[in-house]
C-alpha cells in the first residue's frame, strides 16, 4: 500500500500526550447539521468537468435519473459509500414488486406450477450472472451463497487442504479472506501472508512456493500427493495450495495486477497445484469481470454491492474441475439427492446445487434480474466504469490540492492514485486522514460524526482490512496487537481511536507519534454525481482548513512501549479483536 501525501506535506512534530482525559472532538457541527457549503462557481466548475470527462453521466442522463430514482429518499444528503453498499433505484424496486404480484413463485425442488416457475427463474438468473462475469458455462459454475463472505467461508470449508498445502494471501485483504486461514491451519496447512513486493518477487523467481516475512505455522512442501475425498470416498491426486488476493482493495481502492492469477497458477506442478481466489466483491460493481481473460479458480460476489437490493444473496463462481475435488462435509435439503437415516450413505446433487444447502432465497435471487436490467439500462458495466472513473479522477485531483494557510496538505491520501499506471492500479475510492497545519492527525471519529450531521455518507474506521490500515498509517501489526491487549486489560471497549508509538526523533532518541486506528473512506458508484463530490470537497475545505489537533488528549493505554513482547505473550482475546478491528 502506497502512502500518498499532498505537496508540502509536513512530517509533523511530537504528538501532545497527556496522562488522562477524553479526546476533544474537532470541527463537529451542531447536532442538527448545517447546510452543506456551496461552491461559488459550482456551475462553471461542472461545465469544465463535463468538458474534460465526456464519459460521465450516461449520455447526460444522470441528473434526471438521480432526481427520479434516488433523490426522493436521500433528500439533500450525499451518498459516498458505494463500497459499503450500492444504491437501488425506485423503478427497480417497483419492477420487483410488480413481478412478485403478477407471478406465484414457490419453493423449488418440486413439480408444482409455482415450484417449476421459480426453478426456471432461478436458473435463468444463474445463467445471466455467468454471462455478466464472462464465465464459460462449460468451465465454471455459479453457487448462490448468502454473501461474498459466505462464498469465502465455503471455499475455506471445502478446499482440499492437506499437510502439503499453503494458504498464501496478500496482507492487504478483507477480513473475510483472512478468515480462510483458520480452515487451512486446522488441516495442517501453512499460512503465508505476503506484501505486494513479496508476491512480485515470488512470481519473478523459479520458486514453487512463496516465502513471506510474516509466514505462519510452518512450511508446506510442494510436490506431495494426497487423497481427495469425494462423496465420502477418496482418490489419489495432487496436493493443493491456495492464493487469495483482492482485485480491488476495499480499504483504499488500490487494484492488484490481474495477471497474478495465471502467474500463480503457472507455479503448479503435476504433484502440486496452485489455485487462486480473485476477490471481486469490491471490483465487480464498477469494472467488467471476464473469467475468460482472467481465469481465476474462484471469485466471490455480494449482489447488494452491485445493485443495492437484495441483501443476503451472494455467489461463488468456481471452476468445475476443482468443484469435483471440493470436500463437501455438511449437506442438507437440495444439496443431497438421496440419503438414508440408519446407514452412512449420501448421494449429493450434481452441479452447483450440491453446494447449496437448504432452500435458496429464491425470491431474492429472482429479483436480481431487475438489478441486471438497471445495469443494461445504464449501458453495461463498461459505461458504469467510465462514469465512475471520471468522478474518481476529479475527486483525487481536487482533494490532493486541499491545504492549510501555511501550505501544508489537509489530507493524507492512501492508495495508488499518483502512479503512472493509475488507470489499472487505482479505483474510484478516496481513503484519507485529516491533518492539521503541523501534520498531526485530526480526529477521524469526530470527522465521521461531523460528516454524518452534514448529510455526507462517508465510511470510517478500520474498514475490515487490518493489513491495509497498518500499512497506511505506518503501524506494525505487533504494535496493533499490543495496543489491543492494553485496551482490553484496561476494560476499554472498541472502537479505539489512537495509538501512540515510539519513532526516531530528528535530533536523536525517540518520541511519541500519535497514529489513528481508523480512517475515512469515500467510494463512488453507478449513481454518484458531480454534486456529491463537490459537496464533500467544499465541506472538507470549509470545516477543516487550519483546524488544530493541539487539544487532543490521550490516555495511558494508548501508548505502545518500544520493547514489544513476543506474540505468545498476547491473550487469545487480543488476536480476536485484531481480526475484528
Amino acid at each position: 500500500m502506497l502512502l500518498e501525501q499532498g505537496p508540502g506535506h509536513h512530517s509533523g512534530g511530537v504528538a501532545q500526550v497527556h496522562a488522562h482525559g477524553a479526546e476533544q472532538r474537532q470541527g463537529l457541527p451542531a447536532a442538527a447539521g448545517p447546510r452543506l457549503p456551496e461552491l461559488a462557481d459550482m456551475k462553471a466548475a461542472k461545465q469544465e468537468f463535463l468538458a474534460r470527462f465526456p464519459e460521465y453521466g450516461y449520455g447526460g442522463r444522470i441528473d434526471e435519473l438521480f432526481a427520479k430514482e434516488v433523490q426522493p429518499r436521500l433528500g439533500d444528503e450525499h451518498y459516498l459509500d458505494f463500497t459499503g453498499s450500492g444504491l437501488y433505484l425506485t423503478s427497480q424496486i417497483a419492477a420487483i414488486q410488480q413481478d412478485l404480484c403478477a407471478s406465484a413463485y414457490g419453493n423449488p425442488h418440486s413439480i408444482t406450477p409455482s415450484s417449476v416457475r421459480a426453478s426456471h427463474a432461478v436458473e435463468a438468473v444463474r445463467a445471466a450472472l455467468l454471462q455478466l462475469f464472462d464465465a464459460d458455462p462449460a468451465q465454471y459454475e455459479l453457487v448462490f451463497t448468502r454473501s461474498a463472505t459466505g462464498a469465502l467461508q465455503l471455499i475455506g470449508e471445502m478446499f482440499p487442504w492437506g499437510p502439503a498445502s499453503q494458504f498464501a494471501c496478500t496482507r492487504s485483504n478483507h477480513k473475510s479472506v483472512l478468515g480462510i486461514r483458520e480452515y487451512a491451519k486446522a488441516h495442517g496447512a501453512a499460512v503465508v501472508p505476503l506484501t505486494e513486493q513479496e508476491v512480485e518477487a515470488w512470481l519473478a523467481s523459479s520458486a514453487a512456493q512463496p516465502t513471506g516475512s510474516g509466514a505462519g505455522n510452518g512450511t508446506a512442501a510442494a510436490g506431495g500427493t494426497g487423497g481427495t475425498p469425494e462423496n465420502g470416498g477418496s482418490s489419489p491426486g495432487p496436493s493443493f495450495s491456495l492464493f487469495a488476493f483482492p482485485a480491488y482493495d476495499n480499504f483504499s481502492g488500490a487494484m492488484c495486477p490481474a495477471g497474478w492469477v495465471q502467474a500463480v497458477q503457472a507455479k503448479s506442478s503435476p504433484g502440486h497445484q496452485w489455485r487462486v481466489v480473485w476477490d471481486t466483491a469490491a471490483y465487480a460493481p464498477c469494472h467488467p469481470v471476464s473469467l475468460r481473460q482472467v481465469p481465476a479458480d474462484f471469485i466471490c460476489i455480494s449482489f447488494y454491492k452491485l445493485f443495492g437490493f437484495p441483501t443476503g444473496v451472494g455467489a461463488l463462481v468456481m471452476k468445475k474441475d476443482l468443484a469435483k475435488r471440493m470436500r463437501k462435509v455438511y449437506w442438507g435439503g437440495g444439496s443431497a439427492n438421496y440419503a438414508v437415516s440408519s446407514l452412512d450413505f449420501t448421494l449429493l446433487s450434481d452441479g452447483p446445487e450440491r453446494f447449496e444447502d437448504g432452500t435458496l432465497p429464491f425470491l431474492d435471487i429472482i429479483s436480481l434480474q431487475h438489478g441486471l436490467r438497471v445495469f443494461d439500462m445504464l449501458g453495461g458495466v463498461a459505461a458504469i466504469q467510465g462514469h465512475v472513473d471520471s468522478l474518481g479522477r476529479y475527486l483525487y485531483e481536487q482533494a490532493s490540492q486541499l491545504g492549510h494557510s501555511n501550505g501544508a496538505p489537509l489530507l493524507e491520501i492512501y492508495g495508488n492514485h499518483a502512479r503512472p499506471d493509475r488507470a489499472v492500479r487505482q479505483g474510484s475510492t478516496l481513503t484519507f486522514s485529516l491533518l492539521d497545519p503541523l501534520g498531526e492527525y485530526l480526529s477521524w471519529q469526530a470527522a465521521a460524526q461531523a460528516m454524518m450531521a452534514a448529510g455526507l455518507h462517508v465510511r470510517s474506521g478500520g474498514l475490515c482490512n487490518p493489513g491495509s490500515l497498518c500499512d497506511a498509517v505506518g503501524m506494525s501489526e505487533a504494535e496493533m496487537m499490543q495496543l489491543i491487549s492494553q485496551k482490553l486489560r484496561a476494560g476499554v471497549p472498541p472502537p479505539w481511536e489512537w495509538a501512540v508509538v515510539q519513532r526516531p526523533a530528528l535530533g536523536g532518541g525517540r518520541r511519541g507519534r500519535r497514529l489513528p486506528m481508523g480512517v475515512l473512506r469515500v467510494s463512488l458508484g453507478h449513481m454518484s454525481r458531480f454534486e456529491d463530490v463537490a459537496a464533500l470537497l467544499a465541506f472538507l475545505s470549509e470545516t477543516y482548513t487550519d483546524a488544530s489537533a493541539a487539544s487532543i488528549q490521550m490516555s495511558p493505554e494508548d501508548e505502545v512501549p518500544l520493547q514489544l513482547p513476543g506474540a505468545s505473550a498476547f491473550p487469545a482475546a487480543a488476536a480476536h479483536h485484531l481480526a475484528s478491528c
